[in-house]
């Protein structure tokens, strides 16, 4: 977890990704959340999301040139596990959207009856 780093850009966006150095006026930086405090009803709260389109790209990584780039800071341990739990939920997601986006619909139908039939009997956690 040590290269996940928030950066600051001279926009004003803070960024925080896994970055590294791409030789001396750049930076790679791969899986890039938006992190920012935006009001939720009458609370602030930390909001998260994905900075590059990633339902229209290969690879969730971009190149950051230095000359954009206001400030790299090193965030906190908490965060660094939260982006990290946030990351792997989303590919979770990700790769579950794909496997039911290639299944028939007679494979979506026979599994949902499974997941009522474990509902009627009780064997799901609510």
């Amino acid at each position: 977890m040590n290269n996940i780093k928030i950066v600051r850009l001279k926009n004003g966006e803070d960024i925080v990704g896994q970055l590294t150095a791409n030789g001396i006026n750049a930076y790679d930086i791969t899986e890039p959340m938006y992190v920012g405090l935006e009001f939720q009803g009458r609370e602030l709260g930390l909001v998260m999301k994905h900075w590059l389109p990633i339902q229209l790209i290969k690879k969730n990584e971009t190149v950051l040139e230095k000359q954009d780039i206001l400030c790299v800071i090193e965030p906190a341990d908490d965060f660094c596990e939260y982006y990290v739990n946030t990351i792997k939920k989303i590919q979770d997601l990700l790769k579950a959207k794909k496997i039911v986006q290639d299944m028939t619909d007679e494979e979506i139908n026979e599994a949902l009856e499974q997941f009522e039939d474990l509902n009627h009997d009780g064997n799901l956690l609510h």
